[in-house]
């Protein structure tokens, strides 16, 4: 897919995308236990996990990839997806993940055995994914931006990767003013896919990293009418998670120097 300029492409838009009423789905927050520890941390943050992955990671093929998130790595086969395009290359990175359905970057860093694992393998990337609230929450914003600072620390000189999430569809409740309860409400996709991409790109500016295009392309796809979501409007479908793994794949290659 071509790359374009997010304004570009809402330029395109207009009027095409509307806000359905009805039903539509957005991750609650996270659970926590009295003392502020992640309470999911399935599948992949459990302690035998991460123990696995120090183990195994550091003596295995060059490049090592670790992507780390939440549902949207989780969903539709992305890992499956992004593991298919490293190995069209003929010569393929060892990609693995350490994500928990709803986690925040913030939560995740926090469990030490995730620490040790950046720091003590060594990684040639990390591509990092946040909850899809924080374009639109302050103290989730600033959170994500401290936190993508802390993991390019401990992982240096590993390539940081940004995969922003993609802005849920029409009828998602994240449009809607009168149940959402964050610091503001995006009116459209474009716009919340405008504030991801400031969010992003600032990250991506104070780390050296990279933004893949998961917004650009995501809403060119839009435009095109191509249905990207699973039933609730957020979890992307087999096409969307291509689509996202797709634009990941364009800038970690670029990374790594495998296109």
């Amino acid at each position: 897919m071509r790359r374009r300029t997010l304004a570009s492409i809402i330029g395109t838009l207009g009027i095409g995308i509307s806000i359905l009423s009805g039903a539509g789905s957005f991750l609650p927050d996270p659970v926590f236990s009295a003392n502020n520890v992640m309470v999911n941390r399935q599948p992949d943050l459990t302690e035998d996990d991460l123990a696995y992955l120090a183990q195994t990671m550091r003596d295995a093929p060059r490049p090592r990839v670790l992507v780390i998130g939440n549902s949207a790595t989780l969903a539709s086969d992305f890992l499956g997806h992004l593991s298919r395009y490293a190995q069209s290359t003929g010569s393929p990175a060892t990609i693995v993940r350490a994500s928990a359905g709803g986690a925040r970057l913030v939560e995740t860093l926090s469990i030490p055995s995730l620490r040790d694992l950046l720091a003590t393998v060594s990684w040639d990337a990390i591509v990092l994914q946040d909850h899809s609230s924080t374009p639109i929450d302050e103290e989730h914003r600033a959170a994500s931006f401290a936190t993508i600072l802390q993991v390019a620390e401990l992982a240096a000189p590993a390539s940081i990767i940004l995969f922003p999430h993609w802005p849920s569809g029409p009828g998602s409740r994240i449009y809607r003013s009168d149940v959402n309860r964050w610091d503001r409400v995006p009116s459209n996709p474009a716009e919340y896919a405008t504030w991801a991409f400031e969010h992003y790109h600032a990250a991506a500016q104070a780390t050296g990293g990279k933004v893949a295009p998961v917004l650009e392309n995501w809403l060119s796809a839009l435009a095109a009418g191509e249905d990207l979501y699973l039933p609730d409007a957020h979890h992307a479908n087999e096409t969307g998670a291509r689509l996202a793994a797709d634009a990941v794949w364009q800038t970690l290659s670029d990374s790594l120097g495998q296109r």
